[in-house]
């Protein structure tokens, strides 16, 4: 497979990668794809490759300036950001549709049924009905997700924030009276 035909199927397939293109010095044009399979596509300097992985989880391009002077701009591909809240609350949709204004997907989570419904939160781009255990094994937070906890229910709020903090999740929040915070 060609290498623009692999990156236009990124777009279809939700997968994340780097585009590595010497811009700069030996081998100018030269073009490597790393994807977060590990599969590889192309030819380019091993030195900025090595540099995948923290390209990948900040999720924006640069220039790389390797030790013998090359200049390397790496691109980076992948699907937008998402917005995990567990709560469908009215909080909750004022945090999907601001969200949405930035391109991110967004996902509303609870227990309670007659809560998560389109009606409630017409901006998320997908609602579960399911316990926080559940509805985190279900959406499967990753480096790319920031959750927001809003049911101000402690038997809610307290398994959520937990399955939370055992993800790799880049921001966790949660917004609550005082008197629930404490």
């Amino acid at each position: 497979m060609k290498l623009v035909e692999r990156l236009a199927d990124l777009n279809e397939s939700g997968e994340r990668g780097v585009l590595f293109t010497v811009v700069e010095g030996d081998g100018v044009g030269s073009k490597l794809l790393v994807l977060e399979s590990g599969e590889r596509i192309g030819e380019g300097p091993e030195e900025a490759a090595a540099q995948f992985d923290e390209i990948l989880r900040r999720g924006r391009n640069r220039v790389l300036t390797l030790d013998d002077g090359t200049k390397v701009f790496c691109e980076w591909y992948g699907p937008p950001p998402r917005l995990f809240v567990y709560g469908a609350v009215d909080t909750a949709e004022a945090l999907c549709r601001g969200a949405k204004l930035l391109g991110w997907k967004t996902i509303v989570a609870d227990a309670r049924g007659k809560f998560a419904t389109a009606e409630r939160i017409p901006s998320a781009d997908e609602l579960v009905v399911a316990w926080p255990d559940d509805a985190m094994a279900q959406v499967a937070p990753d480096h790319q997700t920031a959750i927001v906890v809003l049911t101000h229910d402690d038997k809610f709020d307290e398994p959520a924030l937990q399955g939370a903090l055992e993800t790799e999740a880049f921001y966790i929040g949660a917004l609550g009276s005082r008197r629930n915070q404490e």
